[in-house]
């Protein structure tokens, strides 16, 4: 029973997370860490131990989603070259600086940022933007580098794709969601990278969980491959319908989609702070 509701769970989720990542240009953490911090326990995974493999065997299934996000949209011809090109040095060194500086600031301040943060860019997208003047252009230029630099930190700190915080960035300036959507996740690749790096080097710091079935790493390998056809499957489905919606409607997906995010991440914060 257990392994017919494992298979079909970890399809679904796998699925809703490429869909995701495809749709939206983030990596899928957002549904799968929630999703195997919920079941893990389920199958007998020690409580200790649970978020380290939620969170290490989602960044291998967000690495995977990217590489196939990153194709898909390189075939819609959606990625702006040019500007990954500034984008990329300061996310990739701004996820390593966040993987180890992770441990030193309390969660409950950072969820409770980040949600005050998504809240603002969804009703950004959904009420204001192109109403009072039109966005700033964007240029090319290494100041760009700042900015991906601080969203590639923050995003290894929150355990998140960079896809979450990327796509609204750049859907602030004179560019198309679609354009948003496709350059970002080429962005979440790296940051994803770098994740999967910072996990490789805890190995040297923190203990493994020893002698449980199918755990290597901290990645749970069943939930993994379970995963992984679905999520790549959900991830060019999602590509696909990105370059068929109107502009507007996909703004007002993806900001609905933050509110969620948003509320699920200040009722954490809120719950850490009252016990």
């Amino acid at each position: 029973m257990v392994t017919s509701l494992a298979f079909a769970s970890y399809g679904i989720a796998g699925a809703i997370s490429g869909l995701c990542a495809g749709m939206f240009g983030i990596g899928g953490g957002l549904v799968i860490v929630p999703f195997l911090a919920f079941y893990l326990p389920l199958v007998g995974i020690p409580s200790v131990w649970v978020m380290h493999i939620a969170v290490a065997t989602s960044l291998c299934i967000i690495l995977v989603n990217s590489i196939a996000a990153s194709y898909a949209h390189a075939r819609q011809g959606t990625v702006w070259w040019w500007l990954v090109r500034y984008l990329l040095p300061g996310a990739l060194l701004g996820a390593l600086g966040g993987a180890f500086i992770a441990g030193l600031l309390p969660a409950n301040v950072l969820k409770g940022v980040f949600a005050v943060f998504v809240l603002w860019i969804a009703f950004y997208l959904a009420f204001l933007k192109g109403k009072y003047g039109p966005s700033r252009p964007i240029e090319p230029r290494w100041s760009l580098s700042g900015w991906s630099f601080g969203i590639g930190g923050f995003s290894t700190l929150l355990g998140m794709g960079g896809g979450s915080l990327m796509v609204p960035f750049l859907s602030m300036y004179e560019m198309p969601m679609r354009n948003a959507v496709g350059t970002a996740a080429v962005c979440s690749f790296i940051i994803a990278l770098s994740g999967v790096m910072g996990l490789i080097l805890s190995e040297f710091t923190l203990p493994t969980v020893a002698n449980y079935p199918g755990v290597v790493g901290f990645v749970f390998l069943p939930a993994m491959l379970m995963m992984l056809v679905p999520s790549i499957l959900g991830t060019f489905l999602g590509a696909f319908i990105t370059v068929r919606l109107p502009t507007q409607i996909l703004q007002r997906i993806f900001a609905g989609f933050l509110v969620l995010v948003g509320a699920q991440m200040f009722y954490s914060a809120l719950e850490s702070i009252l016990h």
